[in-house]
């Protein structure tokens, strides 16, 4: 954690009041109950629990997720992801031959209808909750402001996104954390 970075969230701490701190190693600010974590853009999201699911969309996002042992909580994936001749993606492939998982679209003009499509559908049928669990997003702000805003405007309230991610420990980071 830079040490710019450390600043400004103990600046953001001491406004918020004493019940909360700053947890170095984590990157994340932590109340009795409730945390926050900071996401790639800035933007401060708090969590009441550790998420049951996520939305995981992006090669680097779910290849994270799933070194960690976070695969049971993907529900939603996108079709790069599955593509990917990877190996650490094989399990991932199988969960969603298997029904498991949805990954059938992407960021992209080409598949972003879709990649909504799946995410609401998994909402809808009781496997993603809309205020408590995390969609997990990567992308250009072009294909990211095509995507978040309609996200938000339907009540999803958990979405973490980053731009261009060189150094996937932010990502890795906030997982053990939510884990």
């Amino acid at each position: 954690l830079a040490p710019e970075a450390l600043s400004i969230m103990k600046k953001i701490v001491e406004a918020l009041g004493s019940e909360y701190s700053v947890n170095e190693s984590k990157k994340f600010v932590q109340a009795a109950h409730n945390y926050t974590v900071i996401d790639g853009k800035g933007n401060l999201i708090t969590f009441e629990k550790a998420p049951a699911h996520v939305a995981a969309i992006g090669v680097g996002v779910n290849a994270t997720l799933i070194r960690l042992g976070q695969l049971d909580k993907i529900v939603v994936s996108d079709k790069y992801t599955y593509g990917n001749a990877d190996p650490i993606f094989a399990d991932l492939k199988a969960y969603k031959d298997a029904g498991k998982i949805l990954a059938n679209g992407n960021i992209y003009s080409s598949g972003k209808d879709q990649l909504i499509a799946d995410i609401i559908k998994q909402t809808d049928e009781g496997k993603f909750d809309r205020t408590k669990d995390a969609i997990i997003i990567t992308g250009s702000d072009t294909y990211l402001n095509n995507i978040v805003p309609f996200l938000k405007e339907k009540g999803f309230a958990k979405i973490l996104v980053w731009n261009d991610i060189t150094d996937y420990m932010d990502i890795a980071e906030f997982v053990d954390v939510v884990s």
